[in-house]
């Protein structure tokens, strides 16, 4: 009901660790920017999270890689 009403995303905490221990889990070796761009038609369980991407400036889109740094949360819990 507060998405449809407000239009926030809800998040749970438990969930996003999970997610990001099964990415990590599923991707062992790091992945490149490069890589991770000509995978956009693809299916993926984090790429909701790219329409924050478009918001960032070019200055912030040039070191961002969305999956890389979820890889690494999951590597670090």
């Amino acid at each position: 009901m507060i998405k449809q009403k407000y239009g926030l995303n809800i998040y749970s905490m438990e969930s996003l660790l999970k997610e990001a221990i099964e990415f990590a889990e599923s991707h062992p070796d790091p992945i490149d920017k490069h890589l991770d761009e000509e995978k956009k038609g693809d299916d993926n369980d984090i790429k909701s999270d790219e329409e924050d991407y478009e918001l960032l400036s070019e200055d912030e889109n040039g070191d961002f890689n969305l999956e890389e740094d979820f890889r690494q949360c999951g590597i670090q819990i």
